[in-house]
This record gives structure tokens, C-alpha cells and sequence, in this order.
């Protein structure tokens, strides 16, 4: 899922907000209908294709995934000994999003997660290139 050799260490919190800074994905003042219209000319064809092409262009959606990214980079240290963002595969957002279900959240809830923990796949390779 991520990309290793990108050499990130430091807390959780620096590791993600190095992310989220230097992947350039957030794009505020540019318009988010012209980047969904550039995604379905690129061939998007669902909600999912179009999500995973377009970058954050909202304060509030750039908060709430950087909030999800944060969850998800302590969880993976607490619970599953990975320290280094780096490390992290597809089996630990599985991990994370079926202790989520376990906790009782709501289907609303967890359609976040996972939009946000897509958002970081993509800004972390965006990071790494």
C-alpha cells in the first residue's frame, strides 16, 4: 500500500504532519469541481475513482483526514509495534478499520476512515516521490 525508502522518523504526529505538508496534497483556493471535471476527462467513472484521483481542497475535509491519518499512525505504533510510517501495508489499515468496526462505529464513520486512510495512501506517495 505505501511506499518504503522514505526514510521518515520522529513521533507519529511529525511523521504525519511531514506527510500532509510535503505531499502537496492539500490545494485550498483551487477548485474542486475543476479537478472532479479533470478526473471523469481522465476516465473516473465512479465517486471512488474521482476520490482517489482529486487532491483536499477543504480546511474542514483536510482536518478531519489529518485527524483519521494521526488515529491511524498511534494505532500502528500501540497496538501493531510499527513506528515508522514507512512500514505501514495494507494489512495494517485492515487491522485498523476492523478494531474500528469492533469499537462500534457507525457506517458513516467508517466510510470516513477509509476515504481518509485512501487520501493518505495517495499523499504518502505523493511524499515519497
Amino acid at each position: 500500500m505505501f511506499l518504503a525508502g522514505v526514510f521518515l522518523r520522529g513521533s507519529v504526529d511529525w511523521q504525519v504532519n511531514q506527510v500532509f505538508l510535503k505531499s502537496d496534497i492539500f490545494r485550498p483556493g483551487e477548485s474542486k469541481h475543476l479537478a472532479k471535471e479533470a478526473a471523469r476527462a481522465g476516465g473516473a467513472r465512479s465517486w471512488a475513482d474521482i476520490g482517489g484521483v482529486i487532491d483536499i481542497h477543504s480546511y474542514a475535509t483536510a482536518r478531519t483526514y489529518k485527524d483519521v491519518w494521526h488515529q491511524f499512525g498511534h494505532f500502528a505504533k500501540d497496538v501493531l509495534g510499527v513506528r515508522d510510517l514507512e512500514e505501514l501495508r495494507a494489512e495494517h489499515v485492515c487491522s485498523f478499520l476492523e478494531s474500528c468496526v469492533a469499537g462500534g462505529v457507525r457506517y458513516s464513520t467508517f466510510q470516513k476512515y477509509a476515504a481518509a486512510l485512501g487520501k493518505f495512501e495517495k499523499a504518502f506517495n505523493l511524499f515519497a516521490v
